[in-house]
């Protein structure tokens, strides 16, 4: 596996993610001993009784008020009961806030201001692989392809089983023939409003200007945009569990710990989202890396679902992933 690797992207359902506003728990209190901080007047009375060698003041007559009345104060334990309940009821109200920010970037983004600073903008594909077998291409043409057939078709082995550049269809086939779901996919999966136009040609300008600037094929890349987030840009994010840490996979690719959209930046947060999955974030890689890593589109599918691939000659062996992504990423190619 490449370095810095994505873990289990869509190894949960792709858009219903809703945010973990569920508090911390905290451990109770530890005992307090308050028959120390709160000593038994009588108690004591006899103790000096029956101890007169400890008679080293003389006790003071019995209140006949209570003890508030005398402006003795609070307890031990109850000043510790008191600032505890209070202590808790602030995380309380933190951890609401915080879960409130959490799912405001997972919808509709924030509505405060928004900056984004891109990790790996020189990113390009270098394998000679890659270009080889025509997954890398520095030749960016729309109608480039196959017309293609609207079925699906089961592919299984390697990745030499799977469907050669040949038989793709065109970016323009890809785009319009699955636009009208685009459109409909953020309330079909209840996050939020559909796509607007602007935000949809955002889609479109964002994918020719990142496959231009990396050499990852445009169809590579809007294949991924529809197989993770169906292209609705409001998608909530993921969670996976690595070995070694945990990973959320946000945005229109669900990148490794990328950025989602914001409202109040629509055209720059869809350009990030999109460059997050093609050149990889400071965290984890995207298809660029993949690609230079494995040489080929369909293992590099693989690793940028799973993050590592658990087995060559088995595509749909998903380590805990999605099993039939590589298939499906074939399927959209064709078709």
């Amino acid at each position: 596996m490449a370095s810095g690797g994505r873990y289990y992207s869509q190894s949960y359902d792709l858009v219903d993610n809703p945010a973990n506003n569920t508090a911390p728990s905290h451990p109770t209190p530890l005992p307090v001993h308050s028959a120390v901080n709160d000593a038994d007047y009588e108690d004591y009375s006899n103790y000096q009784k029956h101890n007169p060698d400890h008679d080293d003041f003389d006790l003071p007559p019995r209140p006949t008020a209570p003890r508030k009345s005398q402006g003795r104060g609070w307890s031990l334990r109850r000043k510790i009961v008191i600032w505890g309940g209070v202590a808790l009821l602030l995380i309380l109200i933190i951890a609401a806030i915080a879960g409130g920010v959490s799912a405001s970037k997972k919808g509709d983004g924030d509505n405060g201001p928004w900056t984004y600073v891109p990790f790996k903008t020189d990113a390009k594909v270098t394998s000679a692989l890659a270009f080889g077998n025509g997954s890398a291409t520095n030749n960016i043409l729309d109608q480039d392809g196959m017309a293609g057939k609207d079925e699906y078709v089961m592919y299984s082995g390697d990745w030499k089983e799977y469907p050669e550049k040949e038989k793709w269809i065109t970016f323009e086939r890809l785009y319009y023939g699955n636009l009208a779901n685009m459109e409909m996919a953020c309330e079909v999966n209840k996050v939020g409003k559909n796509n607007s136009p602007a935000e949809q040609n955002a889609i479109w300008a964002a994918v020719q200007a990142l496959a231009a600037q990396s050499f990852v094929d445009h169809r590579f890349i809007l294949a991924v945009i529809l197989q993770e987030s169906a292209g609705c840009v409001r998608v909530g994010e993921t969670v996976s569990n690595g070995h070694l840490t945990q990973v959320t996979n946000p945005g229109l690719m669900q990148s490794h710990n990328g950025t989602g959209f914001n409202s109040n930046a629509p055209n720059a947060s869809i350009f990030a989202m999109v460059q997050d999955g093609t050149q990889g974030t400071q965290h984890g890689d995207g298809l660029v890396q993949n690609l230079n890593y494995y040489g080929n589109l369909f293992w590099a599918a693989r690793g940028y679902n799973s993050g590592f691939i658990p087995d060559e000659k088995n595509l749909s062996a998903a380590g805990g992933a999605t099993e039939c992504y590589v298939n499906d990423i074939a399927n959209r190619l064709t078709g």
